[in-house]
């Protein structure tokens, strides 16, 4: 999985947050590679991202353009109880345990 080799790491490695190959900003998963977009400059009407870093506790990424800088509260849950709160309140996904099937409601 490329990372942009100044790609910030969470202090548990559980999140990174870096550049995108279009100066965009990305939070990464490194145990399972899955990759969310926070921001996509668009060409005339917002400038790229110089610069980007994660909290060391994972809860928030800085961007910086050379006009702006943009923080983001990333709310994920850290514990199986906050999961499950997750879950209820954004899907009608269930799991019996932490590491059992999803079903839906």
């Amino acid at each position: 999985m490329p990372i942009a080799p100044d790609a910030s790491a969470a202090l548990d490695g559980s999140l990174l947050a870096g550049r995108t190959v279009i100066a965009g900003v990305e939070v990464i998963d490194p145990l399972v590679g899955w990759r969310w977009p926070l921001a996509t400059p668009q060409k005339g009407v917002q400038q790229p991202y110089t610069y980007v870093e994660i909290a060391r506790d994972g809860s928030r990424v800085l961007g910086v353009t050379p006009n702006a800088v943009v923080v983001w509260t990333l709310g994920l849950p850290r514990t199986g109880e906050e999961t499950a709160t997750w879950l209820d309140r954004t899907s009608n996904a269930t799991a019996d345990s932490p590491t059992g099937p999803l079903t839906w409601r």
